[in-house]
This record gives structure tokens, C-alpha cells and sequence, in this order.
């Protein structure tokens, strides 16, 4: 598919809710929505893609849990048998639930507690490289390869991220720094030569750093913890020269860390549905893109 560009509209519920744990209080903060649609696009080496909430994804309980506005950008460059990932997410906008009613009852006489200024910010890299040649993992990434034959492949990767907590209305200010080391087995199963079923699995050992901020004196509280983790995948579609679609999932399962007040879910899926299509990129397209791949030796 070198001559190609590929367009992909999506659907994905990769959003996350946390819980807060602290001696007194223990409830539960979420987002109004737990959707998100997801625009790309492909060419050769890379790979760009948009996701936001409209407000059609919202919550049917809009006027009690307040606004959502969600934001990703993401960009996959694949260099060889070389792949470096980069992401941005923003969130904004959260609601408390699993509370008492009695505090609920003294704080706002509502079923939630609104927090419409509070903001998460996640910004994320991941590089991994694969050893099998005859694996397309762009097949599995962005479909921007047609996998022709079933194969497999080692992808070994390192995972990098930092995420922020903030906003005056937040229950607590909190960022961490997470370092994972990940040993993945991918493998495509192709069908009938246009639907294809992957999957793989692979375990993951890091390190956390979280650090607790006190506005009241201003002061920073880091800790550390090891963390353990396993990825899973599952995907379903059909590809053609033109069209393709399908429906996947991610599955992660991490140890918790005891100590901390801001805890994420022990086992998270994540769910995406998508189709796109592919068409002949015009010449001039082209050759910037050879010229990128010959200079630099990216092809």
C-alpha cells in the first residue's frame, strides 16, 4: 500500500476514571462521556491521527455531571523495523460519584459533585522494534499494510509517560512518571485472504514515580513504586485495495500500588471500531515522501 494514502474514522471508549483513597474519603472521579472519536491518516512512515468527544457522545445526565471536552494527538513513525510513538491527551471537565449521600447531601444537594475545571494531561512515548521482517505491524497499528500471509513477530518496547492531574476545582493535585520495560508476541491470522483475526500478549515491569502536591504548604511528596503489568490484544477486519474496517481490543492488567491516594484501574479494556479507505496519493505526495525515505534512510 506505498502508493496509497489511508483515511480511518474510529471509535473508541479510551478514557479513564481514577479513584481517590485517602484516610478519610474514598469515591470515585470520571469524565461525562466514555467516548471518543478518532480521525487518521497514513501514508508510507507515518501515521497521524485526531480524537475528541462530540456532544452527541455525552452523557444522558449531561445537566448533573457537567461538560466534558476531551483532546488526543497522536503521530506512529516507522522507521525500518523500527516504530516510535508519540501522544498528547487532554481531558477536562470531571464529576465525583460513589460518594456518600451524606456528603453529597452538605456539598451540593445533587447526585454528583461537578469539577469543571479539573484537568488531566497525559503525554506519552513508546518505542519498540520488531523482528520478524515478514510481520507488518503497520497492519495492526494503522492498517496502511496488508498482511498477505499469516506470521508473527517478537516486539520488544519501551514505554515512557507523564501524566498531570490539575485545575482549581481538583480533588487533589497528583503527577506520575512511569518507565515500563514490555516484551510483546504479536501474530496475524490471515483468512481468505482479505479478513484477518491478530492478537498478542506480552508482560511489562517498570517503575512509577508519583508525586502528591499539598497546596496548602506547597510542598511536593515523590514516592516510587515497581509496577508490573501485561498487554493483550484482539482484532477482527476486513481489508481490500480500497476499503477496511474492523473492531479491536486492549486489554492491561497492572499492579496497584498500596500507598497511593490516586489509584487508576487494576484492569482496563479498551474497546475501538473503525473503517477507512485508501487511494492513490497524488505524484507530488509521493515524491516528498521518497525523498524524506532516501535521505534519511527510512525506507
Amino acid at each position: 500500500m506505498r502508493t496509497k494514502i489511508n483515511f480511518k474514522v474510529g471509535l473508541d471508549n479510551d478514557i479513564e476514571s481514577f479513584v481517590y483513597n485517602d484516610e478519610i474519603n474514598s469515591f470515585k472521579v470520571s469524565p461525562n462521556t466514555s467516548l471518543r472519536m478518532i480521525f487518521g491518516v497514513n501514508h508510507k512512515f507515518i501515521n497521524v491521527k485526531f480524537g475528541f468527544s462530540p456532544k452527541f457522545l455525552a452523557s444522558d445526565e449531561s445537566s448533573k455531571k457537567g461538560s466534558t471536552k476531551t483532546f488526543k494527538l497522536a503521530f506512529n513513525i516507522f522507521i525500518k523495523n523500527w516504530m516510535q510513538v508519540f501522544e498528547f491527551s487532554n481531558i477536562s471537565g470531571y464529576y465525583i460519584e460513589d460518594i456518600s449521600d451524606n456528603i453529597l447531601n452538605i456539598i451540593e444537594n445533587s447526585d454528583y459533585i461537578l469539577l469543571p475545571d479539573m484537568k488531566t494531561r497525559t503525554f506519552r512515548g513508546v518505542t519498540s522494534y520488531k523482528f520478524n521482517d515478514k510481520f507488518s505491524i503497520k497492519s495492526v497499528i494503522n492498517q496502511s499494510e496488508i498482511q498477505r500471509k499469516s506470521a508473527g513477530s517478537f516486539i520488544p518496547g519501551f514505554t515512557y509517560d507523564y501524566f498531570k492531574m490539575s485545575g482549581s476545582s481538583s480533588v487533589q493535585k497528583f503527577e506520575s512518571v512511569n518507565l515500563i520495560l514490555t516484551a510483546a508476541y504479536f501474530y496475524t491470522f490471515v483468512i481468505k485472504k482479505n479478513w484477518y483475526f491478530n492478537l498478542s500478549a506480552g508482560p511489562g515491569m517498570g517503575v512509577a514515580f508519583n508525586n502528591l502536591l499539598d497546596d496548602v504548604d506547597n510542598n511536593s511528596n515523590w514516592t516510587s513504586a515497581v509496577i508490573f503489568d501485561i498487554k493483550s490484544h484482539l482484532g477482527l477486519g476486513y481489508n481490500s485495495e480500497s476499503f477496511f474496517g474492523g473492531i479491536s481490543y486492549n486489554g492491561t492488567a497492572t499492579s496497584q500500588d498500596k500507598e497511593s491516594v490516586v489509584k487508576f484501574g487494576s484492569t482496563r479494556g479498551v474497546f475501538n471500531i473503525f473503517i477507512g479507505y485508501r487511494f492513490k496519493s497524488p505524484k507530488a505526495v509521493d515524491r516528498s515522501f521518497n525523498w524524506v525515505e532516501d535521505k534519511f534512510h527510512i525506507k
